[in-house]
């Protein structure tokens, strides 16, 4: 049972209760006024029209508690407050180094600095813009390398869906699995992400990449670290032991 699943069996017997309570009142008290029993009615449906307004507020689906929850474990809330992040994107293919690319990130202004090899190049992540040359390929940078780094804070952002969560039977369910996709967001939107989770620490540990229908990878979420309030992972091993994506010099300043 969810913490919704809770409040939602609380916000029930409170109405009972209250149901209860006026049928005693009025029994204990006959005879009763000549206009008590429309002042029952309206009491009741008062009652009733309360509790569901109440329910509805703090009921979601399992799935969006569940985002909620990681995206928190994760530095949530201290993320409003990064103004810089460093980090280096590399690539292992069967033990050997095929890319390593270094970012520099204002946060707070969008300019990413991207270095690969002996090249450096920039562009403003949040400018909506056509891009050229190496904007364009420092663009397509940021946003792929960033969100290996930063999947689980992105959660919550805009077009983001998620399929109906799935969770073990014990209780509180210690592992759980829903997909995620977009919807008209992104450089690929039609992307889509099982994502398997270990529901004791809010951790995303496992995730299968579906671009299309014939094709998926499959990628660990691992050696999650501290920086600066950020809980991140910073090692994804494929299925097949072939690739490697790990991430290091990572700094972050507030």
């Amino acid at each position: 049972m969810t913490e919704s699943d809770i409040k939602s069996q609380w916000h029930r017997h409170s109405c009972l209760c209250l149901l209860n309570l006026a049928v005693l009142e009025t029994q204990a008290r006959m005879p009763v006024p000549p206009n008590f029993s429309r002042f029952l009615r309206f009491f009741v449906a008062s009652c009733l029209i309360l509790c569901t307004a109440v329910q509805a507020q703090t009921t979601q689906p399992a799935e969006i508690e569940t985002a909620r929850a990681i995206v928190k474990a994760a530095g949530g809330d201290i993320w409003p407050s990064v103004k810089r992040l460093k980090f280096t994107f590399n690539v292992e293919v069967d033990g050997q180094l095929k890319t390593s690319a270094k970012h520099d990130w204002n946060v707070k202004t969008g300019v990413d600095t991207v270095t690969v090899g002996d090249k450096t190049m920039s562009t403003n992540v949040y400018e909506n813009k056509t891009r050229d040359g190496d904007e364009k390929t420092a663009f397509q940078r940021w946003t792929n390398d960033s969100y290996w780094l930063l999947m689980p804070l992105k959660l919550l952002d805009a077009g983001v869906k998620f399929s109906p969560m799935i969770s073990t039977r014990d209780f509180p369910p210690s592992r759980g699995k829903m997909t995620m996709s977009f919807e008209s967001v992104g450089l690929t939107p039609g992307d889509q992400y099982d994502l398997s989770i270990d529901l004791k620490q809010n951790r995303i540990d496992h995730w299968t990449y579906r671009p299309n229908a014939e094709k998926s990878t499959g990628f660990t979420w691992e050696n999650y670290q501290d920086f600066n309030g950020l809980i991140l992972s910073t090692e994804h091993k494929s299925d097949d032991g072939k690739l490697r994506i790990y991430i290091t010099d990572v700094t972050v300043e507030k």
